[in-house]
């Protein structure tokens, strides 16, 4: 987001990792702000906004005070940015895993922080897979965009335009031509060992990060039942009964997509038929004139 108004305080880059407010949220955001002010003060670290960029872009921009509190001392600023952006409803399983891995490589950016690394230190795979309910794989795949991906193929991901899977892909590319693939998409091909070129990128598939999410709840909806099967059968029982209803939503949110994809495609099936029509009664009248 671009705006004309003058910040006397800078963003944290830990802040950014999370994809920003959509313009209908930060509208609601302007609204609130607008009758009740700022309730929940920005968190500040190392001298910039850690936590509440967008609360405090919506003081600047009323011009009205924003409250702000130091990060307490002894708190990680990964793990407290994670805390509180994690549990967004809105994000998909491409987003969770872009940023548990950008906040999880910060330290190794470059960038100065107060405290040892030890103070902070590093996450597993198995840790991030879990804080992202995403899969190695798809960890894996974050780690590649991070690594090798041009700027644009990161924000696109933030932003939701794109999945892990292709952004990966893409990622394997040469960097002048990451722009290019992710602009100009070409569609899925099945992978030909090793003969496949390293330009064929998969088309994005928006069910991508839903059919992720199903995968992973299957795989903990297994551990319930082998915890049930093993004796802990109260904790395993109501895990598996937590992860079916999660599963049911995902399927449900799934299904009302396809159902969408349909429609559109049966709508523009009869806009197709009714062109192809006109186009019929044109020829004929076109062809009655010439003669």
């Amino acid at each position: 987001m671009t705006d004309k108004y003058e910040y006397k305080i800078e963003r944290h880059q830990l802040s950014s990792a999370f994809p920003d407010m959509s313009r209908e949220e930060y509208s609601e955001l302007l609204d609130s702000v607008k009758k009740i002010g700022i309730q929940n003060p920005i968190v500040i670290f190392e001298d910039m906004i850690l936590d509440g960029w967008h609360r405090y872009r919506a003081s600047v921009e009323l011009d009205i005070e924003c409250p702000a509190i130091d990060l307490a001392e002894g708190v990680s600023p990964q793990d407290y940015v994670i805390a509180q952006n994690i549990s967004r409803r809105s994000l998909t399983a491409s987003q969770r895993a872009l940023a548990i891995v950008m906040v999880n490589s910060w330290r190794r950016s470059g960038v100065k922080s107060k405290g040892s690394p030890e103070d902070h230190p590093e996450k597993t795979n198995q840790e991030m897979v879990e804080l992202s309910k995403t899969s190695s794989k798809t960890i894996n795949r974050a780690k590649k965009v991070i690594s090798d991906a041009v700027k644009e193929v990161v924000e696109a991901v933030q932003a939701g335009q794109i999945g892990i899977v292709k952004a990966s892909e893409i990622a394997k590319l040469d960097k002048d031509k990451q722009a290019t693939a992710l602009k100009k998409p070409v569609k899925k091909t099945k992978p030909v060992k090793k003969t496949v070129p390293k330009e064929v990128v998969p088309e994005y598939d928006p069910t991508d990060d839903m059919r992720e999410s199903i995968a992973v709840l299957n795989e903990e909806l297994e551990k319930a039942n082998r915890a049930a099967a093993a004796g802990v059968l109260t904790e395993g029982m109501e895990n598996a009964r937590e992860i079916m209803e999660r599963q049911a939503e995902e399927i449900k949110t799934l299904t009302a997509e396809n159902d969408g994809l349909k429609a559109t495609r049966d709508t523009m099936m009869v806009e197709i038929r009714e062109l192809t029509k006109q186009c019929k009664y044109y020829q004929k009248k076109l062809k009655g004139l010439e003669k």
